[in-house]
């Protein structure tokens, strides 16, 4: 489904309702509200317990109070996995419209909002032409994140030929599912417990040179064809990362549920400590409602390098006082801080860096 057709569907609807009160459904809210002048009726739920009343002033109900009429539009706002339950549950109504915001969906609704409301920009809104007919040839290396516990996908991802997978925590077992793993040459691998892709992007730091790195996961990718690449080299661009999740009211509430309070306090200080330009930039900057999630990006190499330069020491330090309590994690806690961290980071650096966004794949 393209652009015109969402829209089109959204506008030629009498009512629009969220299925979904958590952080896509917020997002999507603020995307039809923003930039599309569209207010849902209402929010629903499977169920009541551990989601809001309302969310800015609009009811949350849940599907037991659920009453159709004819013209609706249900936007399925959840995590893609639930796609498919909920749909079974709303096929018990007659007649009920639906449409499941999948990432693409996603991309298409908030890349509005991006373009219409904020100074973030799109790498697809970049022209693909250098002004000369000769190209340059590029060495690019994107590293796919693949752990022996992964689930199984419906369906794989294609790849082109410069994203290569490569098997994180490969000292954790003797199961190989990749020929290049993070366990060779300088290496955190034995780490993956609580660093997660983090060692992956350990291993590209430290292993490889080539004019361009990145990272994906097993499921989660940025759509990245030659026709970007040529963007991103013709326009000189820094960094591709995937368009920041947009909070409510302010990033807190999106890490706060993956990040134990004691490991924000930790963080913190020991940003103040480390980084005390970034801490104090800290405050201001995690007060918007903007946030980069996944540790995912493709940059210029020497940023991509710099970038973990910063990141590996205070992730390492924040380890470290775990390690001096004798307290054993094995709760991917770091890789969790390392999304905040790596949201700062670039967050900081809008202005010192030329950042563009792409869409954020996500296969189940």
């Amino acid at each position: 489904m393209n652009s015109n057709e969402v829209i089109s569907r959204l506008h030629n609807a009498n009512e629009v309702i969220l299925f979904g009160a958590q952080a896509i459904a917020c997002q999507i809210y603020i995307a039809l509200i923003e930039a599309f002048q569209i207010k849902p009726k209402c929010f629903l739920v499977s169920w009541q317990e551990n989601n809001p009343a309302n969310i800015d002033g609009i009811p949350v109900l849940p599907l037991s109070q659920y009453d159709p009429i004819n013209g609706q539009l249900i936007l399925i706002a959840t995590p893609e996995p639930y796609h498919e339950q909920i749909m079974e549950l709303l096929s018990k109504y007659d007649n009920v419209n639906y449409l499941c915001i999948d990432s693409h969906l996603e991309y298409i609704l908030l890349s509005e909002y991006f373009r219409k409301k904020t100074s973030f920009r799109l790498l697809e809104d970049y022209s693909e032409t250098c002004g000369t007919n000769e190209s340059s040839p590029v060495n690019i290396h994107i590293l796919m994140a693949k752990s022996h516990v992964d689930l199984s996908l419906k369906k794989a991802p294609e790849n082109p030929s410069w994203v290569h997978p490569i098997q994180v925590g490969a000292s954790l077992t003797h199961k190989q599912i990749s020929s290049l793993k993070d366990n060779t040459g300088d290496n955190i691998s034995q780490r993956n417990r609580n660093y997660s892709e983090l060692t992956a992007s350990y291993w590209l730091w430290k292993n490889l040179r080539c004019d361009y790195k990145g990272i994906f996961h097993y499921r989660r990718v940025l759509r990245f064809d030659e026709n970007n690449l040529r963007r991103m080299m013709c326009n000189d661009i820094d960094v591709v990362l995937p368009l920041p999740f947009v909070c409510s009211p302010d990033t807190s509430r999106q890490y706060g549920r993956y990040i134990s309070a004691e490991d924000i306090q930790l963080t913190f200080q020991t940003l103040e400590k480390m980084q005390p330009d970034y801490f104090r930039a800290s405050r201001t900057i995690l007060a918007d409602k903007y946030l980069y999630n996944y540790n995912m990006l493709i940059a210029r190499s020497e940023v991509f390098d710099q970038y973990c330069n910063w990141l590996f020491p205070l992730l390492e330090a924040i380890e470290q006082h775990y390690t001096a309590m004798s307290t054993l994690r094995e709760d991917r806690y770091i890789g969790y801080i390392g999304e905040l961290l790596t949201a700062l980071y670039f967050l900081y650096n809008r202005d010192n860096l030329k950042i563009t966004h792409g869409e954020k794949i996500w296969f189940v």
